[in-house]
């Protein structure tokens, strides 16, 4: 971890925002609906069943987080995003939707 101490504990303080952004992005399947044609904040809204201004939020999220590129309109996925898909090698599907259970976090409480 790099920069300065008050960045490296902001990043730490913060944590737990990525993981959410993560959980819910496995939750909703997001990952899946974008690597199988589904792109635009409009048809994710209607696959995950979200508001689309709720959603925009999640996606601007997962954007700085560097999970998906958003370009013209449309996301893509970058490499880490590839990995959260549920068919992907590793299990990060999975690890990110039980990290960011409730048991887990009432665990931690």
């Amino acid at each position: 971890m790099s920069g300065s101490p008050d960045e490296r504990l902001r990043a730490l303080l913060n944590g737990y925002q990525a993981t959410e952004a993560l959980h819910a992005a496995a939750a909703l399947s997001i990952p899946d609906l974008i690597a199988n044609g589904v792109a635009d904040l409009t048809g994710l809204a209607r696959e995950t069943g979200t508001h689309s201004h709720s959603l925009r939020r999640l996606m601007s999220a997962l954007t700085a987080l560097e999970v998906v590129r958003l370009d013209a309109e449309r996301y893509t996925l970058t490499a880490i995003g590839e990995r959260l898909k549920s068919d992907a090698r590793g299990g990060w599907h999975h690890w990110a939707l039980l990290i960011g259970s409730s048991a887990i976090r009432a665990a931690w409480a």
